[in-house]
């Protein structure tokens, strides 16, 4: 079965029995393993049970499916279910997993992690198309999820905030789903229980990270300076940002222009349209926003949008190195912008 949005936390929290095999793939390595991971705690009681928990290494299964065999038919000493976790899964594994659902053994369940899989992978389509399979696409957050992610951690640790603290950090993160939670966790011990994330706090935490910022890179990139963007993609990369993420990053970007270029063809004024977006917008990037949002038509996005969603099924369909396609995209909309500012 596939599952998307909301329905995936209600799945990881309660995983059906009859479910015997979980994959877990997508440009959001962090997300992926977080998952994998509460999935495998949900299974077997503990991650760390030697006797309920398994790890079998891809290569292991190079010259055949025996140690899955071993693995799912054993039965742990303490009892109760047992987990078998595959990291850096790939479409060579499907063969051997089909063969497992069709008479899996014992009872226990796969968590299958990979990277980002396409539509015609077969070992995506395999576990979409199980019965007894799930498979669980793990999608970087967009900015509505990361600041919700944010409010929900400081809520639970009591403490209150301030909505341009918010802001900030949602601009600074979102690359990663276990870098935004260190991130949070970081900020709430420097806040302390009870106490109020300020601007302040959230810069003194998240600017001494080092954490890369997909949005320099997307503002760069559409105020046409290429230096920039260029160092603030090799910045993210060097964080372990995907070229996937890289791509989703300036499509959301071009998203974020069209509703406040369409606020402004509509007669709104530009500080109007600012105001009215959700999650608002760190002051620091305003200035370069409204630039934007006047240097940018509707037509102009258009065909923005359309390079960077060919980009990205060149990444996913052609076999071609994702980074130098990403790269490729981040000067192109660089070069398209510095060339209508000087029109």
């Amino acid at each position: 079965m596939k599952l998307s949005g909301a329905r995936i936390d209600g799945f990881v929290a309660r995983p059906p029995a009859e479910v015997r095999a979980v994959l877990l793939y997508g440009p959001d390595a962090g997300l992926v393993r977080e998952r994998a991971q509460a999935l495998v705690v949900k299974i077997a009681g503990s991650a760390a049970d030697p006797f309920r928990v398994a790890e079998i290494a891809p290569a292991s299964l190079d010259d055949g499916p025996g140690p899955l065999w071993d693995e799912a038919g054993a039965i742990a000493m303490t009892g109760g279910r047992r987990a078998i976790r595959i990291r850096g899964a790939s479409d060579r594994m499907s063969k051997m997993i089909e063969e497992f659902l069709d008479a899996p053994p014992g009872d226990c369940c796969l968590v299958v992690e990979a990277e980002e899989l396409g539509p015609r992978s077969s070992l995506r389509r395999l576990f979409e198309n199980a019965a007894n399979a799930a498979a669980l696409p793990c999608y970087l957050d967009d900015r509505a999820t990361l600041h919700d992610l944010i409010v929900a951690a400081l809520a639970a640790a009591k403490i209150d905030y301030d909505e341009d603290a918010i802001a900030y950090a949602t601009e600074r993160l979102g690359g990663d789903r276990q870098v935004s939670r260190r991130e949070i966790e970081k900020l709430i011990a420097f806040v302390g229980s009870g106490g109020r994330a300020t601007l302040e706090a959230v810069r003194a935490c998240i600017d001494d990270s080092g954490v890369a910022t997909l949005d320099d890179l997307a503002l760069a990139s559409f105020s046409g300076d290429q230096a920039g963007a260029d160092l603030a993609m090799r910045r993210c990369l060097a964080e372990g940002v995907t070229a996937i993420g890289i791509l989703r990053a300036l499509a959301y970007h071009v998203d974020k222009l069209y509703r406040l270029r369409d606020a402004l063809d509509r007669g709104a004024a530009s500080d109007q349209a600012l105001a009215a977006l959700r999650p608002p917008v760190f002051f620091k990037h305003r200035p370069a926003l409204e630039r934007q949002m006047r240097l940018w038509t509707v037509p102009h996005l258009t065909q923005a949008l359309g390079i960077v969603v060919d980009a990205e099924l060149a990444c996913k369909s052609t076999g071609a190195p994702d980074q130098p396609v990403a790269l490729r995209t981040v000067m192109r909309i660089a070069a398209a912008a510095g060339a209508a500012a000087r029109a």
